[in-house]
């Protein structure tokens, strides 16, 4: 369960703007690195967390250990999801500062739609 809570967090995270051209899938831009969870701490995750300026530990409902790294583009105002690394909130209409985001919360979908999606 957590390595496919990890693919889909890590779609959710990965999405980003189409291509100028429209060609092909929607490409990321400066995405932020992909921690897999873990139910044990381990060192060299933790090492490679903090040098990607993220933050290790157990978070979720899951308590799992995992790195949330900050986005480039978090607290940007955006309109949809393609305008951000991470999330774009719709209660703010801004970028999350950090992926994954952990909880419930309302989102704007690439396509410019408002859901509430949770990430545990």
């Amino acid at each position: 369960m957590i390595r496919g809570l990890a693919a889909l967090l890590a779609a959710v995270v990965l999405a980003g703007p189409a291509p100028a051209n429209g060609d092909g899938p929607p490409q990321p831009v400066n995405p932020p690195p992909v921690f897999e969870p873990t139910r044990e701490p381990d060192a060299r995750t933790q090492a490679a967390c903090e040098a990607a300026g993220g933050t290790y530990g157990r978070f979720g409902l899951a308590r799992v250990y995992i790195c949330q790294v900050p986005t480039s583009d978090g607290g940007q105002a955006c309109t949809t999801g393609a305008d951000c690394t991470g999330l774009c909130l719709a209660d703010t209409m801004t970028c999350s500062k950090v992926a994954p985001f952990f909880g419930c919360h309302a989102i704007v979908t690439e396509a410019g739609n408002r859901v509430t999606i949770c990430i545990d």
